[in-house]
């Protein structure tokens, strides 16, 4: 009994402690001496993460550097083991994107997304980011409804004059002023195209898939 009423309190000092959502103990084992814990498990809450110290610091021990980088932009950024790249915007196309070329033999870099409404800014600090890292194709999706397709092509285009030695760059653009944004990207010398598998298509080509 004295061991239960000991294990129980910091069960529960642990999960107010730290906002958790589960604290377990499984196995809990009863011993001669009393009740012991031999295995257990916690789920911290990422939403309360703000006001937590320790979990900011586990979160970030989990982070490599460039997640970090991603992390303080306020990007939904996941590196991966990949070659190829990848910026789009809403999660939803961002992943569909991913499991397209993953069924195609192609391998993406990193899970990024710009998120709805992306400036031109934010857009070219998203591209800043991608061009830190060793790949052979760069792959922009963006749909636009509240982001704007030539917002996008602007960010594109500084970006390009802006860093050196960048890989090959396949950008999709359909939605709100997908034309402006195509447009201004050909003038500037840049193929852009508006079906997403033709741009899937012309990336397996600059990687040799």
């Amino acid at each position: 009994m004295d061991s239960a009423i000991s294990l129980f309190k910091k069960l529960w000092e642990i999960t107010k402690g730290v906002e958790a959502q589960l604290v377990e103990i499984n196995p809990l084992v009863l011993t001669p001496s009393g009740l012991v814990a031999v295995d257990g498990k916690i789920i911290l809450d990422d939403d309360t993460a703000f006001r937590q110290p320790i979990v900011q610091e586990l979160q970030n021990k989990k982070l490599s550097q460039l997640e970090k980088l991603a992390k303080e932009a306020g990007f939904s950024f996941v590196e991966l083991s990949g070659e190829i790249g990848i910026l789009a915007n809403g999660a939803g196309l961002t992943m569909a994107l991913l499991d397209v070329l993953s069924e195609l033999g192609l391998k993406p870099a990193n899970f990024l997304d710009v998120g709805g409404g992306a400036s031109k800014e934010r857009v070219y600090k998203a591209l800043e980011l991608l061009l830190k890292m060793n790949l052979k194709a760069v792959l922009v999706n963006i749909y636009g409804g509240i982001t704007r397709c030539d917002v996008v092509a602007e960010a594109i285009i500084q970006a390009l004059e802006d860093f050196k030695d960048t890989p090959p760059m396949v950008i999709r653009l359909t939605g709100t002023n997908d034309k402006k944004g195509i447009s201004l990207l050909s003038n500037a010398g840049i193929t852009a195209f508006q079906n997403v598998m033709d741009a899937v298509q012309k990336v397996k080509e600059v990687v040799g898939g």
